[in-house]
């Protein structure tokens, strides 16, 4: 369980290491974007995912790739 584990290591922050942005929490990122897709519903249970996934994108580098990406089917 992600949560669980973000318990564990994430020092009561919204990183799953630490309360700093780790290869960890871009790897999360990158799986619940794929699931968000099919169901964008999905975290409204686990309201602490929710809340390291808008930390993720709050980063300055990852916002403007986010705003400025394009657009695949995979």
């Amino acid at each position: 369980n992600l949560e669980t584990l973000s318990k564990a290591y994430s020092n009561g922050g919204s990183f799953f290491v630490g309360n700093n942005l780790t290869f960890a929490d871009l790897c999360v990122y990158d799986v619940l974007e794929n699931i968000l897709e099919v169901d964008a519903n999905t975290l409204d249970q686990y309201l602490w995912l929710k809340t390291n996934r808008e930390e993720v994108a709050k980063n300055t580098n990852i916002a403007a790739y986010l705003k400025n990406r394009s657009q695949t089917e995979f």
